[in-house]
């Protein structure tokens, strides 16, 4: 289904009048020197949480310790150092987002690495609670909680009591809301289940972890003690048939409500499953490589338009590109870009415009920026950067992470004469460019860890007056997911957009629970998350001025509206949002919510 309308030129010249500043367009710029002249402050960990960016940095005077910014200059300060003093311990790690709320690992010199919480204040920045009381004495990165993960309003991850071993545990950001969930593997400190790679898929939290009974297999949890169970014993008896910190990698993906990932099951080598989170529906997906041989799959599985996209050898065109649409016959080879068993190497893949780009190594241009919809004819080279066999990202494709809004993707690249630096690409010759040649020459500032917060791109590069600092970025126009949907059982409803650009239509989509129902879509101001009943939330803030845009009854359970933005030079950096609530008589709740949209309209 799909209607046009235009977007209400008096609601945009309200939200203004409410407060909203649109930001100017700029180049690169360094927010802070945070560690002076060339030392490095070694930023990292950016993570959104509401519009404000917290990062990890060090400096002579706190070493490693929690900072945040606003994208500006003036806003980037330092929120706390959880180790005082100018030694610092290890910089906090594993940051996450719930709601407004930063979580994340700490060690504050007393108790060894514990889940710490921050609301960007100093005296807001605490630990949650001493889950293994005094760490043993142990630093934080000797036995810390690990894997971070939010669903379902709460944060879920592995740690340890000094009571049951390793195992699963979840937090709402208080200490009485900080618990252990279930004790999978039953005995001392040292009987670990260590469930790791959390994954959500709609209703369900899937993860892998072990037990003295079936070994390392894939779980699932719906957030209570009885509802955390064994998916299935892909490999039969302890054999393991996935292993941490061993020969077969951990590989993810999920496809619509379907999980998929690769496991061994003593019969078929290292290939890939899919699950519905029952054992009848836990199977193999295909045996790409026949017989006991392994695919060797990377970690690169990214969903794109009807496919999800990832690396494999099937023992005779090397690693190449393939694509599954979660059946055995649309499980195939995309194309063999470098023909023969050498293998093309595709490496970390970003969603594009409904397809994927990737880097490659074709054995004639080197490792360059390729596009692919899946099909052999639609997958090409999209811009041979650094012409030749060097490659312009022979050695930096793992900076190639960041999508940002539904336009452009963002990398580092080297094109013989810059360096390393920051590039971005629509999936066309004309639209891949150089952004900006942060340092100047042939040094390269080498720009990583690209993240988006309320219109603005935050990220980490180096130049020759500067050690690598964290620096600021305006890319326009930008449609960013913020928070999640409603939890329910397959797909949740969710919607998406295409980038606000001003003088030009963009488009809203979203999927819906059920058809026929109401849908209304609600614009207004991003705000603090109000937690709702159902397991989701608002993101709208409910004391400014929001209103109805528009009210869909979906025909089937996807939906699409397309609006046109007036070209008015004074919009841009205007940044607002958007949620969609479909009424739903028939549910316990009354409704449900999809995730919400943070829209800065722009070029």
């Amino acid at each position: 289904m799909r209607t046009a309308c235009p977007v209400s030129f008096v609601l945009l010249l309200a939200l203004i009048a409410a407060g909203a500043r649109p930001v100017d367009a700029q180049s690169p710029c360094l927010l802070r020197d945070i560690a002076p002249g060339t030392t490095n402050s070694l930023p990292a960990n950016f993570v959104d949480v509401f519009g404000t960016t917290f990062f990890t940095a060090a400096s002579a005077a706190t070493g490693h310790a929690l900072w945040k910014t606003d994208g500006t200059p003036a806003g980037t300060t330092l929120v706390k150092d959880p180790y005082p003093g100018t030694g610092g311990g290890v910089q906090p790690r594993q940051l996450v987002a719930l709601d407004d709320l930063l979580i994340c690992i700490a060690d504050d010199g007393v108790h060894g690495g514990e889940l710490w919480r921050s609301d960007g204040t100093t005296a807001g920045t605490t630990m949650i609670k001493d889950i293994n009381p005094g760490n043993q004495g142990q630093p934080i990165y000797m036995d810390p909680p690990t894997d971070l993960t939010v669903f379902k309003g709460r944060v879920y991850f592995s740690a340890r009591d000094g009571i049951h071993g390793r195992e699963l545990w979840v937090s709402d950001g208080t200490a009485a809301g900080t618990q252990m969930l279930k004790d999978i593997r039953p005995g001392g400190n040292t009987s670990d289940s260590h469930p790791t790679y959390f994954t959500p898929v709609g209703d369900t939290l899937y993860f892998f972890g072990y037990d003295d009974v079936h070994g390392w297999e894939i779980w699932k949890t719906d957030g209570t003690a009885a509802g955390t169970v064994l998916v299935k014993d892909v490999w039969p008896g302890p054999e393991p048939s996935l292993i941490t910190h061993n020969s077969y990698p951990f590989n993810v993906g999920v496809l619509g409500s379907t999980l998929i990932f690769a496991a061994p099951d003593g019969q078929h080598g290292y290939e890939l499953w899919q699950t519905d989170g029952t054992p009848a529906g836990t199977t193999l997906l295909k045996d790409i490589t026949p017989g006991p041989g392994d695919s060797y799959f990377n970690r690169n599985l990214t969903a794109a338009g009807p496919y999800l996209y990832f690396t494999a050898d099937d023992g005779v065109s090397g690693q190449e590109l393939w694509r599954t649409d979660s059946t055995a016959a649309g499980t195939t080879l995309v194309t063999d870009l470098n023909p023969g068993p050498a293998g093309s190497s595709p490496g970390f893949m970003m969603a594009l415009g409904g397809a994927v780009v990737f880097p490659a190594d074709d054995g004639v241009h080197g490792a360059e920026l390729w596009r692919s919809d899946g099909t052999p004819g639609g997958t090409r080279l999209v811009k041979d950067i650094w012409p030749g066999l060097n490659g312009s990202l022979r050695l930096v494709n793992i900076y190639m992470t960041a999508m940002v809004g539904s336009r452009y993707g963002y990398f580092t690249a080297d094109d013989g004469v810059h360096g390393g630096e920051l590039w971005r690409t629509d999936g066309t010759p004309a639209g891949t460019t150089l952004v900006q040649d942060i340092s100047a020459g042939a040094a390269g500032s080498y720009p990583e860890m690209v993240t988006l917060a309320a219109g603005r791109l935050v990220f980490r590069a180096s130049d020759s007056q500067h050690g690598q600092e964290p620096r600021v970025f305006f890319p326009g126009a930008t449609a960013q997911v913020r928070g999640t949907a409603s939890p329910v059982p397959g797909a949740a409803p969710r919607i998406r957009a295409t980038d606000p650009v001003l003088g030009q239509p963009f488009t809203l989509s979203g999927q819906a629970t059920a058809p026929a129902e109401p849908i209304a879509l609600v614009v207004g101001f991003p705000g603090r998350p109000l937690r709702l009943p159902n397991g989701c939330a608002a993101y709208l803030d409910v004391r400014l001025p929001f209103d109805l845009l528009k009210e869909i009854r979906p025909a089937t359970t996807t939906w699409s509206a397309g609006f046109f933005l007036p070209a008015l030079p004074g919009l841009t950096g205007l940044t607002f949002g958007l949620q969609a609530f479909q009424l739903l008589p028939a549910s316990p709740h009354g409704f449900d919510a999809t995730n919400a949209l943070v829209m800065t309209l722009g070029s």
